[in-house]
This record gives C-alpha cells, sequence and structure tokens, in this order.
C-alpha cells in the first residue's frame, strides 16, 4: 500500500491482464483488484485501478460486460409444469428425482479464478466509491 512503485505495477498488471486469453479468469482478476483497492487503498491507487479498468475494457472485447451487462443467475430459467395424475395413473416420474434449481454467485473464496463465476456478476464494488466520494 505504501510502495512508490505503484504505477508499474498497474502498468505489469494491465500488460498480464491484456495478454491473459482466458476472459473468465481476467474478470476474476479485475473483480478482485476493485475489491481490494476500493476496501484497503487510497484514492489515488483507486484512480489508477479505475483507469486501469477503464483501458482493459477498451482493449478486451468483453470486458465491458462487468460494467454494463445485468448478472446472470441459473435461477432466470423457464418454469416447467406437470400435469398432476389422474386417478388410477401410476406415478413413474415420481422415482427420479429432478435436479434442484441452484443459484450460482460470485465466490471470491475460490483459489483458482476460473471457477469464481466472475464472468457472471457485475463490479457492485464500484458502488461503494460513489458512497465514498458523496461524504463530506
Amino acid at each position: 500500500m505504501n510502495s512508490s512503485k505503484q504505477a508499474m505495477y498497474l502498468n505489469l498488471l494491465f500488460r498480464a491482464l491484456k495478454a491473459d486469453t482466458q476472459v473468465k479468469r481476467t474478470k476474476a482478476f479485475v473483480k478482485r483488484l476493485v475489491q481490494i483497492a476500493v476496501t484497503f487503498h487510497q484514492p489515488p491507487f483507486i484512480c489508477g485501478v479505475l483507469y486501469l479498468l477503464n483501458e482493459l475494457c477498451d482493449s478486451v472485447p468483453s470486458g465491458r460486460s462487468l460494467l454494463e451487462e445485468p448478472e446472470q443467475l441459473e435461477d432466470d430459467q423457464e418454469e416447467v409444469f406437470k400435469d398432476v395424475p389422474e386417478e388410477g395413473e401410476e406415478r413413474a416420474e415420481s422415482t427420479t428425482k429432478e435436479p434442484s434449481a441452484k443459484r450460482v454467485e460470485y465466490d471470491g473464496r475460490k483459489r483458482d479464478p476460473l471457477f469464481t463465476n466472475a464472468d457472471r456478476t457485475c463490479l457492485w464494488e464500484l458502488v461503494r466509491l460513489s458512497f465514498r466520494a458523496s461524504k463530506p
């Protein structure tokens, strides 16, 4: 946090994220970077991270989806309706279990960024900056 090499660090991060071919990993890393910057760092570093994010969105085609697209949840699937069996009919379907609809959320505790589901979420952490800026 108190390093004099923060500009070099952000430049290195930008080049590494720009060269990464896995979009899911890039989005997860950007989300983690914004979380850390907003929570622990001073305003000059946060501004550097926001500038990095802007440049990354310009150079990576799908990078802007964290800012513009709504979250993609598996709960948004279509509902399935089944008829109630009439008297005398057997329930052949009752023995098979249907998979329950599982909500897929971002999990920042995953070690591998490919499995954090960051590609299905938004950068909600940026909302915290608007509250921080509005305080006198």
